[in-house]
């Protein structure tokens, strides 16, 4: 076989652009700030509303965010 005949692979790999890179994270903050914002106004409400410690609150969403990343 010479060189003449052989396939040459080209590989290559997409560039993500700068907008691209925007539009992601802007989709990404979105979610977070629903997640902050609902977060925080269960911790205001657990410890207000129903008198709750801020240990007890803590450790609740300690395990379910744990228990969240395992399953």
């Amino acid at each position: 076989m010479n060189k003449s005949t052989q396939v040459k692979e080209s590989r290559y790999a997409e560039k993500i652009t700068v907008g691209e890179k925007i539009a992601y994270g802007g989709g990404d903050l979105a979610s977070n700030l629903i997640l902050v914002l609902t977060s925080t106004f269960v911790t205001f409400f657990y410890t207000d509303a129903l008198g709750l410690n801020a240990g007890i609150i803590g450790t609740i969403m300690l395990f379910s965010r744990v228990f969240d990343g395992v399953s």
